[in-house]
């Protein structure tokens, strides 16, 4: 297990030295910590016997799906269908959320335009 740590280590400080230079590979102290193992940040429940029972499976419950008649829109690691509570399942729930509510604003957009030209060809056709 050490082994692995302090391979994680060194790879977590070249990352930081690519992305923020010469100070970024130079940090005072780096420290690993397993919060699957923390006390405070995970149950009983979530540890047996010297390791996790396996990472829980994600995605927005079905009595959640539609809230609001679609106004309402969750978007976070714990409703990702992937990767859910890790950043990639954050990142890929932030991206869909983004993607459904800009799929609604464009509906809306679509259907106060065809009100609107409705709306015109009355006038229109009631004028002449």
């Amino acid at each position: 297990k050490r082994h692995g740590e302090e391979k994680i280590k060194k790879e977590a400080v070249k990352q930081l030295g690519r992305m923020f230079g010469s100070k970024g590979a130079k940090p005072d102290h780096v420290m690993m910590v397993d919060w699957a193992n923390e006390p405070y940040t995970a149950s009983h429940v979530d540890i047996i016997e010297g390791g996790r029972r396996g990472h829980p499976h994600g995605g927005l419950p079905s009595e959640a799906d539609n809230l609001w008649d679609g106004r309402l829109t969750f978007a976070g690691t714990e409703v990702a269908t992937e990767h859910g509570g890790f950043l990639e399942g954050a990142l890929t729930a932030a991206e869909s959320a983004a993607e459904l509510v800009l799929d609604r604003i464009a509906a809306r957009v679509q259907a106060r335009k065809e009100i609107a030209s409705s709306s015109k060809k009355r006038i229109a056709s009631s004028s002449q």
